[in-house]
Order: C-alpha cells, then structure tokens, then sequence
C-alpha cells in the first residue's frame, strides 16, 4: 500500500507543481472566461445608443421616385440625419498575432420587425502606435458607401491595427413590453486568440420608441380628419429632406372673418372676447376648420409621464404680440390689424369650436385661448395636452389616450401677402419631440408647403359718369381689398334685347382669378366656388333671385370666364361650381365669373375651396354698388312736348321752366304777376340744379360710415332740357336704385306752404314701393324747413299725375317680374309767395338748402338699407 500511495501522491504533487508554476505566471485566472487583468491581444467592442426612435418617413430618394411604392425605410437612409443611430465596433489585434481576424457583427433579435440595418458608414484603421492607416467613407454620405442590408456584417481585422466600423441602423416599428426588443452582437472568428483576447460575443440591447406625427400629405382629404395608419400612403411622403414631396399644402392669405365681427380672424384669438364691431359672438361658423395634424405616442413611451414639445415658425396669437392694431374706427381713420410676423399656430381643438362661451352659455375664461393655443419649443405635459384637447380636466387615474388630433393654421396678413406674397412656395417644418427625465427620447416632422392665394378680379367699367360716359377702371383697382373694406367694382350688364330696345334683366358680375403662388404642384386639382350672398330680402320680386332673370346665360351664380380662360368650368347646380387649377411656371391659377342681381348694396361673400386642401373659405366680397340718380327739374329756354322723338326714342314732356320765386297766377290763363314788391323772381329751372348738387354732396358725406359703395349722378348738368322720359332713362342706364326729381311748387292762391310729393298713376308696376318710399321722405324734409321756418304748413297728400320722369314702361322700361327702381317728384317748398320766396332765396337759403337736403339724404340711405341685410 505504502508504495503505490506515494506514486499517486507524486502525481498530484507534479500536477499541483505545475499549476503552481503557473500562477506565479499568471496572477489570476478564470475557468472559462477572458483573462481579467492580461491586456487582450485581440479583442472586440461594440457601442451604441440605449434607444433608437422610428424614422419612417425622412428620406425619400429624390431620384427613384418610389415613395409610393414603399415605405423610405426600405429605401437608403442618410447615416447621420434625424433618428438613424449609429452603432461602433472595434476590432483590434496585438503585433504578435498571427494571422487576420475577422469580427462578425449580427442582429439576434429585432432584424425587420423592429430596426432596419445595416448601412456602413466611416471605417477607420490605426496602428499600434496610433497613427491614422485610413480613413475611409462618411458618416453623413452613405449613399457611395451602400451595401445594403448584411447579415451578418463583417470585417477583418490585421495584426497590429485597431479597426472602428460605424454601422447605421433605422427603426422601423416601435416596442412592445417592457423588455428590450433589439439585439445587436459582435464577436471575432480569430480562435487562435481565445487564450489572451476578449473575442465577445459583445451584446448591444436596444428599446425602439416611435412618436408619430402625422398629415395630409397626399393633399387628398383638406381638412377632414382621416384614418392614419403607418401603411397608408400619406407616411410614406408627409415629410421629404430632398423637396421632392411638398408635404401638406397650407394656404395663406384667406381673408377670413368667420364669425362677421369686423376682425380677422388671426387677430381674434381664439375664444377671445370681442370688442368691435357687431355679431361679436366669438362662435366661427361650422365651415371654419384648420389643417388637422395626428399624434400619436407607442410604446414603451409612458401617457402618464410623457412630455412633449413641438418646434415650429409660430406667431403668438396674443394683443401686442401676434399683431398690431391701428386706428380709431373711423372713416377717416380706419382700423387696422396687421400681424407682427407671419407663421403657423398649432391649436389644441378646430376652428368651428372656438367660442366666447361654453356649453352652457357661460362666458369662458379670459385664459381661454391661451391654453388651446401650443406654443413653439415648451415643453408640454402629454396629460395637460390631453385635458386641452378633451375640455376637461383629468386625475392620475385616467387611462390617456395614445393618440390627439390638434389644428394647424397659417395666418398671414392678407395686405402684406398680396404685395409680395414672400413665403409662397416656401415648406416649414413641424415636429415633435418626447422627452423621457428630460431627454430627447423619439422625434418625428413633417413639412407643410406655403401657397399664397391672391383674387385678382377685372370688370371693364365702374358704371357711368354724369354725362354718359363708361368710367373705366384703373389696373391699381382691380385687386381685392382686405378686410374690412368690400369691393364694389362689379360691372352692371346691359343687354339689348327687344325689338324696341328695351332692356332684358340684367345681372351685375365680375371675373375672377384666384392666383396660386408657389402652388404648381396642385395643377389638375379642382377649384370649388361658392358663394355666400347677404344683400337683398327674401321675398322682394326679383330682387335677389338669379333665377328669374331674363338672360338665360347668367341665371347662375357662376359661369366660366371669359376673360381669364375657362378653365375646364362645371356648374354644380344653380349656386355653385368647380373649375380646373392650371400650371404657370411655380404657380397655378383658375378663374370664373359670379353673378349677383344688381340691386344697391346687394353683395355676396365669394368662398373658394382647394380640392384635398382647403375648403370653401371666404376670400373676398363683392358689393353692387347703390345708384341714386337726381333729377334737377326743367332747364333750358324751350320746352319739349310730348310725343316728340330722337333716334327712335320718345322724349316725353318737360317744360323749360314752372314756378318764380314770388310771383303767382291765378290762373293758366292769367299771366304770372309779383306777389309782393321785394319778389326775387328766381326761376325754378336755376333753383334745382343747386339742390341737386346739395343732394348728391349730402349723400356721399352721410354715407361715408358705410363700408358699402354708393354712387350719386345728376340727369342734368347746366342749363338744359331734357325730355322727361329721357330723365327717366338716365336712371335705367346709371342702374339706379332710386330717382329723385327735385322741384319747387306754385299755386293759384298765395296760402299753400311746404313739401309734398307726386306719385305716378298710371302703369306704375311697383307703387307700393314707390308710396313707401314717399312716406319716408317728406315728413323729415318738412320737419327741417320747420325747424327754420315754423310758418304752419297744409298737411299735403301724395299728389297723382303721370309724370313722365317717373314712368315704369317708357322710361325705366320695367316690367312685372322686375322694377327696381323707386322713383317720386318731389316738391321741396311753395315758392310763389312771400314766405317760400323768403325762406328758399333769403338769408337763410343755405342753411334751409343744407337742412332740408340733407334731411332727403337721410330718407334715400333709409330706403336703400331698406331692401337689404346689411352685414
């Protein structure tokens, strides 16, 4: 026994010997393991971010076109730009080695369900002693460097060099649960290493986080809110590094008021309190909607702890920050808004929901627009944008939603656009931001292309001046004006149409061209028309019914141009229509022509919509401008008799002259005689053209308050005489509204004293009108003269007679579908006796001139405001 132990003991000891010889070598070792504390002579490293986001929709190659064939992440990526990551390993060798490693990098888990890869970018080779071997590729061009996707990917390494590879990765579908989803190894095949290396495997685990920020982009829905999804078409081009896509089209320069307040939009806030101008509810219309945007946050991103900050060109929608206003609200002194610096506004809920009270009909808080308003570059609670969003407030223990829809508008002075219209053509970019303990945790953009939209519209004539001549209008007039002023250069249509000459129904028009800067890219698309009309009251003939013209081609509130093209021109029924948008170099553009009856101060507000852009908006409102026509009465030497004609025309009566300030007949057949000794003797022929002009000056000054065009003429200027028809005839040419024949009165006996009127009789086709027109305006032309001359005056009825200044059918040609003229004689004072002589010639004759015309003034305005819906 004592001799076989010892041999085995031996043993042992040898064996224990040797290993003790060794650790004298080797301090430490570890069985199975990299040697800890030798320097490896080869060894493997591979670093990289913890989180990599999505990065969906950035980089569309501009050359192959195939945005809408595949997602862009299927396409190269530019290493370096937005959210692709890059990923190092190093591979390095000791001089002693022998022989070529090659380092292996692979994805285990994650490859083309949760990341995209690999795209190499820079390759780096130093030596041992740290001098640059090469350098090789670019970190921000990996178009020249693509290899496409490797699996594995691999590089050698020689003996003596350390050897860095920057690999590109690109998320492609966000995290589920709370375990890492991707992971990255690296490790080396040099196995005659495996002693004295650190040869991996080296692990790289990775969370992929998507934050989605989503938009129209295909330009198909306008501003209907659709049902985004990361395989519809609009991911695949909302945002495009290489302007080859357009993104949303946003239009600028709408001229909209879309709740009539008298202040543009941009400059009332949102929910803002009103302090001008009537109808200031603060509740915009349904038809005011802005440009939803989408956003949505995947997992592992956390609602309850998320923060969110979104960057873009914003303009604040707050007094002396947004814009500026100006003036004092008068005629003279207009007020104006204009904003501070044009740019986009993100807002927490939609247009048609902005309103100064709530549900209940409790005014909301003066804060209101502040919080739906999302500033640029804050950083905002997902929990506070929710409660924007929802209205209401919400506790730790709601579940909150994943997903918002907020509003985009780009507000743009409309003065400023239309002179230069600088951002036309121009992308802006959006984008979002979630932040994790502060820090930048997924970020998604998209871009939006600005298209100016500018109205350029061309009527060839204003209307006539006082002696029948076509006023034409200047080219500086023909572009709309910005609000609040309306444009009033409408051309009223005459057709000759009957045998005799008389005139069809006419329609007041204009032509329209909406000119799109910037926009080339919505060529093919279509134009919607529309039109929203106020003027005229429902009920009243023909006034305000296209319909019943009797000029077949304008019975329609649209028609093609035929100035501007046609524009592949559709009707849409009787009130609207769609035309096509036609290229022009960077821009586009398409026109029309709109119809409107053409009665004073009949105006419609045109609304314009972009198919897949924008919708029907108001752009610009068009006025009919009011006609009022004053007939000085008789004139000249001679007087003209019925029955007499020129050029196929009747004539119709009117004597040279009738009343003389203080003389009087008993009779026609006696001769006029002096009724006291002091009698002026001034003729009524040289007295009307005096109040005549007191009447037209009157009128434009009273009306000037008006944001509505009214325009005054005479029949007469200088001392002739026209036949009464002829009269009657300027104000069928002129388009009037009313006719009013000044006069003064005489009497057989010296007593009568005051105004009265005269009424046409016979063939009268709108008497009624004609007697409530009447009514309206002798007692505060009698009541002027009182003031001045208390002298008791008869209470004078409506005189009848068939005065031929007045006639419906020989002068205005009416008929009993349409006469829109009102029309009455009136005689201002009885001048044949002392008392009128006195007060119409005497020291007071200009203040009674002044009084008593501007008191008709007043009654004509009333008239007109009469027959229409001001707004």
């Amino acid at each position: 026994m004592k001799t076989t132990l010892p041999i085995i003991a031996l043993v042992n000891l040898l064996f224990a010997a040797t290993l003790s010889s060794l650790a004298q070598q080797v301090p430490e070792s570890i069985s199975g393991k990299v040697l800890a504390n030798l320097e490896p002579k080869c060894s493997v490293r591979i670093e990289g971010p913890e989180r990599v986001a999505v990065n969906d929709d950035d980089d569309i190659d501009p050359e192959d076109g195939s945005h809408d064939e595949e997602l862009d992440y299927k396409i190269e990526p530019v290493p370096g730009e937005n959210e692709t990551k890059m990923i190092s390993v190093t591979g390095t060798m000791a001089e002693t080695c022998k022989g070529t490693a090659t380092v292996e990098v692979e994805i285990k888990k994650g490859l083309d369900s949760r990341i995209e890869g690999f795209w190499p970018g820079r390759k780096s080779v130093v030596d041992k002693d740290g001098n640059v071997i090469s350098n090789d590729g670019n970190d921000t061009d990996g178009r020249e460097k693509r290899s496409g996707k490797s699996h594995p990917y691999t590089f050698d390494v020689s003996p003596g060099q350390k050897v860095t590879v920057h690999l590109w990765i690109e998320g492609i579908k966000h995290s589920t649960g709370t375990e890492p989803d991707v992971l990255i190894e690296a490790k080396t095949s040099y196995n005659r290493c495996q002693e004295h290396g650190r040869l991996g495997p080296e692990k790289l685990e990775m969370r992929v986080y998507q934050v989605d920020l989503d938009i129209d982009s295909q330009n198909l829905r306008g501003v209907e809110i659709p049902a985004w999804g990361l395989d519809t078409e609009d991911d695949k081009i909302e945002h495009c590094e290489e302007d080859t896509q357009p993104g949303k089209y946003v239009v600028t320069g709408v001229n909209q008021d879309s709740d009539g307040d008298g202040t543009p939009d941009f400059a009332d806030g949102l929910g803002q309190p009103r302090a001008i101008g009537s109808g200031n509810s603060g509740t915009c219309g349904d038809d005011a909607k802005l440009v939803p945007v989408r956003i949505e946050l995947h997992d592992p991103i956390d609602p309850q702890k998320a923060t969110v900050v979104f960057s873009y060109k914003a303009n604040i929608p707050r007094n002396g920050e947004g814009f500026t206003k100006t003036g004092a609200g008068t005629p003279q002194d207009p007020v104006i808004y204009r904003l501070a610096g044009a740019g986009m506004r993100l807002w927490a809920v939609d247009a048609h929901k902005r309103s100064g009270n709530d549900e209940t009909g409790k005014n909301v808080a003066a804060d209101e627009p502040a919080r739906k308003f999302i500033p640029s570059g804050s950083e905002v609670a997902w929990r506070d944008l929710c409660a924007a969003v929802k209205g209401e407030k919400l506790s730790e223990g709601n579940n909150l939603p994943r997903e918002l829809v907020i509003f985009l508008e780009y507000v743009e002075d409309y003065d400023t656009l239309a002179g230069n219209a600088t951002l036309a053509g121009t992308r802006e970019a959006i984008s979002i931001t979630e932040k994790a303990e502060s820090k930048e945790v997924a970020k998604d953009p998209v871009h939006v292309s600005l298209v100016a939209m500018e109205v350029q519209y061309v009527t060839s004539k204003w209307g006539h001046d006082d002696f029948g001549d076509e006023i034409q209008i200047p080219e500086s007039a023909r572009s709309p004006l910005g609000l609040p002023k309306s444009n009033e250069m409408i051309e009223e249509t005459q057709i000759m149409g009957n045998s005799d000459g008389r005139e069809k129904h006419r329609i007041a028009h204009s032509q329209i061209m909406v000119r799109l800067v910037g926009g080339k890219g919505m060529a093919g698309k279509r134009l919607t028309w529309g039109m929203k009309p106020w003027g005229v009251l429902e009920g009243s003939a023909h006034r305000g019914d296209w319909e019943r013209s009797l000029v077949p081609e304008h019975r329609n509130r649209f028609e093609q141009s035929t100035i501007f093209g046609t524009h592949d021109f559709r009707l849409r029924g009787q009130t609207g229509a769609d035309t096509a948008i036609v290229a022009e170099g960077a821009n586009a553009h398409s026109a029309a022509r709109a119809n409107v009856p053409p009665f004073g101060w009949n105006h419609a507000d045109i609304k314009i919509g972009i198919e897949g852009v924008v919708p029907q908006s108001f752009m610009v409102r068009f006025v009919v401008p009011a006609v009022v026509v004053v007939d000085a009465g008789h004139g000249g030497d001679n007087d003209i008799n019925a029955g007499v004609y020129m050029n196929g025309w009747e004539r119709g009566n009117s004597t040279a002259n009738n009343a003389k300030s203080g003389w009087y007949s008993e009779s026609d057949k006696k001769p006029k005689k002096p009724a006291y000794p002091e009698a002026t003797g001034i003729l009524e022929k040289n007295l009307t053209p005096l109040y005549a002009s007191e009447l037209t000056a009157q009128l434009q000054a009273l009306h000037a308050d008006e944001n509505l065009p009214l325009r005054s003429y005479q029949t007469r200027i200088g001392d002739n005489n026209m036949g009464g028809y002829e009269r009657a005839r300027v104000a069928r040419d002129r388009s009037a509204d009313i006719l009013l024949s000044l006069h003064f009165n005489s009497h057989s006996t010296l007593g009568p004293r005051g105004s009265l009127v005269t009424s046409r009789k016979g063939n009268n086709l709108n008497l009624d009108e004609d007697e409530a027109f009447e009514a309206r305006l002798v007692p505060p032309v009698n009541a002027a003269i009182l003031a001045i001359d208390p002298t008791p005056r008869l209470n004078q009825s409506p005189h009848l007679a068939d005065n031929a200044v007045t006639s419906d059918v020989r002068g205005f040609y009416h008929d009993a579908n349409y006469h829109p003229i009102r029309s009455t004689l009136l005689e201002v004072e009885f001048i044949h006796n002392q008392g009128g002589d006195t007060l119409i010639n005497g020291p007071n004759r200009d203040c009674v001139k002044s009084a008593s015309m501007r008191a008709a003034a007043q009654a004509i305005l009333a008239e007109l405001r009469e027959f229409v819906v001001i707004n």
